[in-house]
């Protein structure tokens, strides 16, 4: 396992915030250097309850969204760096599943349904798989 700095990205169904931590991991331990939590913004909330709920997707709304979750959860990484002092090259990996839209659990198929965009956080935080 590769040591270092490490970023995680939370958000779930429940859609009332998103949380970031900042910590070192090593063979033998983790460790916490920052936490910070926001509110999902309004019309985000909006337009992913509106997904959650329809009878029926069109990929033009459901694209929009996943761009605009995408870019919301990688602005609330950044602050994290900031906080400690630290520049994106800094970081391993950041780990983020993306907003929740869609969560069961139980029944024939089991499944969850995330979005937003790891491609934003690649482009604009570098490449963590050079690292």
């Amino acid at each position: 396992m590769k040591s270092g700095r490490f970023i995680g990205v939370m958000s779930g169904t429940s859609l009332d915030g998103v949380d970031v931590v900042l910590a070192t991991i090593d063979e033998h331990r983790v460790a916490q250097l920052a936490s910070l939590s926001w509110p999902i913004p309004v019309s985000l909330k909006q337009a992913v309850l509106d997904i959650a709920r329809a009878s029926s997707l069109h990929f033009r709304s459901l694209d929009s969204l996943i761009l605009n979750s995408g870019d919301f959860l990688l602005m609330r990484s950044m602050p994290c760096l900031r906080k400690q002092n630290l520049q994106a090259r800094d970081i391993v990996a950041i780990g983020c599943h993306g907003q929740t839209v869609w969560h069961e659990p139980t029944g024939v198929a089991p499944h969850t349904l995330q979005i937003g965009d790891n491609n934003q956080i690649v482009a604009r935080t570098g490449n963590y798989g050079c690292r």
